[in-house]
């Protein structure tokens, strides 16, 4: 099977769209800077309940960051059974489904990209693979440890 309907969370990263999902999404949040702490190297969400990985979206693709000057953006919880990892992304834009095609061997070097999928505008969306991306947070977290 080369193509899926997904229902996806749509959020925004250095002013580019990409698609997230829905499956994965435990919770999406606003933060402010008071709430990321710095653990052994390792950036962290630290929520009332426990403290999980952080991934910024814009610097995970290589994006250049809108380096935002307000206090407070928007986070992401993402899960893959009982691991979990945050996701700092610019704006939530919303939900919708949609229809998702693999890419093969065009984004075998882009582990965190699962496929793509073209908007209502028709500009192509990236879809982001959620456990690529805990894996990437919890790789990041053992080199930091080690």
């Amino acid at each position: 099977l080369t193509m899926a309907i997904l229902p996806v969370l749509l959020v925004e990263a250095s002013d580019e769209t990409y698609a997230l999902p829905l499956r994965s999404v435990q919770e999406t949040l606003r933060v402010s800077a008071s709430q990321i702490h710095s653990i052994e190297g390792q950036e962290v969400l630290c929520l009332p309940d426990r403290s999980i990985p952080l991934l910024r979206l814009s610097e995970l693709l290589d994006a250049p960051d809108a380096h935002r000057s307000d206090l407070y953006r928007k986070a992401v919880v993402i899960a893959i059974g009982d691991v979990s990892a945050a996701l700092l992304v610019d704006k939530l834009i919303g939900q919708e489904s949609t229809v998702i095609k693999a890419m093969g061997n065009f984004l075998k070097d882009s582990p965190t990209i699962a496929g793509a999928t073209i908007g209502g505008d028709g500009r192509v969306r990236l879809v982001l693979d959620p456990a690529a991306l805990i894996d990437e947070a919890i790789s990041s977290e053992a080199k930091r440890a080690s």
